[in-house]
């Protein structure tokens, strides 16, 4: 008889996996999109007010340039990361969707809009989402291995999750820390 814990390590392997991608993603896009439009960078005074007031003066001033203009794709996008530092994931996923309706190319607001799905337990929107990316980026390495999470521990749909994987063990631009869990993830299906 085997051991119910162990059935659940490839799961939460998976899914600490999954968190910690993203993580470097959206770190690695924040600071460089910080760096390409330092208009949106706060500059503090020298007061000692807490970092909480900083992001809700932050949220106030791109709120306004959203009322000013709908469609401001800078503003939208602040407004999605800010949610997401402060983990309000349905607040988050409003912007991101909003900004997918201003930009349906925009793979990057659509990445974050699978995670805020994620977040939210709608994994089959997620994938939707994920399936989008891979089309206008059939390698994009994110994509391919939170799809491949999303099919074998939430879908139900290990084969499918299965392929994703492959896919990313065999596409040749993607990253070779991707490849490596893709690669563990695959050995853990088969039994090492």
């Amino acid at each position: 008889m085997s051991n119910p814990l162990s059935r659940n390590r490839p799961h939460s392997a998976a899914a600490t996996g999954l968190v910690l991608v993203a993580l470097v993603l959206m770190i690695g896009y924040s600071v460089a999109y910080r760096w390409a439009n330092p208009s949106l960078t706060i500059h503090r005074s020298h007061s000692h007010a807490p970092e909480q007031n900083d992001m809700t003066d932050m949220i106030g001033s791109l709120m306004q340039r959203l009322e000013d203009n709908p469609e401001d794709a800078d503003a939208l996008r602040g407004l999605g990361q800010a949610f997401m530092r402060m983990q309000a994931w349905s607040q988050a996923r409003r912007f991101w969707e909003r900004l997918v309706a201003v930009e349906p190319e925009n793979t990057d607001a659509r990445q974050r809009l699978a995670m805020c799905l994620f977040r939210l337990e709608e994994y089959a929107a997620a994938a939707k989402e994920l399936s989008q990316v891979l089309r206008a980026e059939p390698h994009n390495g994110f994509a391919l291995f939170n799809l491949g999470v999303l099919y074998t521990h939430y879908l139900h749909d290990p084969k499918q999750g299965q392929a994703y994987f492959q896919k990313i063990v065999d596409s040749p631009g993607v990253s070779p820390e991707i490849k490596d869990q893709a690669q563990e993830q695959l050995e853990a299906r088969n039994g090492g």
